[in-house]
């Protein structure tokens, strides 16, 4: 795998992911709006990093 097959890949993740997230968020009847609001930041805050981190280890073993 090449490095930019990794940023494909995690960014195609990403992708999914965060999209997924605030989709199953917004319709979760459990939570009230200020909830999912806290959850969706919360989430846009610690999920780049978390790619972030995987990508700058991939890069290691790629490389």
């Amino acid at each position: 795998m090449t490095l930019e097959g990794l940023k494909k890949i995690l960014t195609i993740l990403f992708v999914i992911c965060f999209l997924g997230t605030i989709i199953f968020t917004m319709f979760d009847a459990t939570y009230n709006l200020k909830e999912k609001i806290i959850f969706s930041l919360i989430y846009l805050i610690t999920v780049p990093i978390s790619f972030f981190i995987v990508y700058k280890i991939g890069k290691f073993f790629i490389k």
